[in-house]
């Protein structure tokens, strides 16, 4: 008896009332004003997928930036026939220099090479 006198109805609020308005708009303010969801699973979905979005964009542009191991034993063969054409392009002119018949010295104290 004593407590529904003490009752008044701003002090009531209606159950009812408030779940609906909670269904209406899942979002709420914060200490700071920031807004703030109540369905937290469904914010860490959307942050997940855009996180899986964000990885992959970035696997991506690895894929294209970055050759394959293929692309770089292709590359190396190719750069291994160069250095040893080149080495072999040098020792035949060694080579042709070293049998090349000798000229006599201009002052006559021996052959030059």
């Amino acid at each position: 008896m004593a407590m529904s006198e003490m009752a008044t109805t701003s002090n009531v609020t209606d159950p009812v009332e408030t779940t609906l308005k909670e269904k209406e708009d899942p979002r709420i303010t914060g200490r700071r004003g920031r807004s703030k969801s109540k369905d937290v699973a469904a914010s860490m979905e959307a942050r997940l997928e855009r996180m899986e979005r964000a990885v992959a964009d970035i696997a991506m542009q690895l894929e294209d930036e970055i050759p394959s191991s293929a692309t770089l034993e292709a590359a190396m063969e190719d750069l291994r026939g160069k250095a040893l054409g080149a080495l072999n392009s040098m020792a035949d002119t060694l080579r042709q220099e070293f049998l090349a018949p000798t000229r006599p010295s201009v002052c006559g104290a021996g052959l030059v090479p």
